[in-house]
């Protein structure tokens, strides 16, 4: 169970690492392209919150869907 949770940890951080990637990728493409900073407060701001919280929310529901047909092949 601990090598699992220790997984999931690794991969949410890997996540959050490719997240940081593409929000540095948009920042500079826009800053080249000449965004005033109406872009950065927003556009980026809730782009980046969407980001995050589907990068959470994504594993968090495959986790717990898996976690309920294991409970549920375990009733049977």
């Amino acid at each position: 169970m601990a090598r699992k949770i220790l997984l999931a940890l690794f991969v949410l951080a890997v996540i959050f690492f490719i997240d940081n990637l593409i929000l540095i990728a948009l920042g500079c493409t826009a800053s080249l392209c000449g965004a005033e900073n109406s872009f950065y407060c927003d556009f980026f701001c809730v782009f980046e919150k969407v980001l995050y919280v589907a990068s959470i929310g994504v594993p968090v529901i495959m986790f717990a869907h898996n976690w309920y047909k294991q409970r549920q092949i375990q009733a049977n």
